[in-house]
């Protein structure tokens, strides 16, 4: 299937909302609450994270996404993606 009948086809469908239960909350003592994504192929062995940074109001304070090459598999890609948060947070502390 060709990117263009894979769009197509993904623009036909409707959306469905899922409401979860759990709502993100402030932290006390300004923490800032830090969520990472990350998408994998294995055909091309590429990884796509993205970061997002948000302070005790639930306001985003800081988001990053990062393309990188050579991910042998999706364990390597989740744990690139766990130490780019990791970063994130020790250069926010500063």
């Amino acid at each position: 299937m060709s990117f263009v009948q894979e769009n197509e086809a993904f623009s036909n469908r409707s959306l469905k909302k899922h409401l979860s239960s759990s709502k993100w909350r402030p932290q006390d003592n300004h923490v800032v609450c830090t969520n990472f994504g990350t998408a994998f192929s294995q055909q091309l062995f590429r990884s796509t994270l993205g970061l997002v940074a948000r302070n005790e109001r639930s306001k985003v304070s800081l988001c990053k996404s990062v393309l990188a090459n050579l991910i042998a598999s999706s364990f390597v890609a989740e744990a690139f993606a766990c130490s780019q948060a990791v970063r994130l947070g020790m250069g926010m502390e500063q």
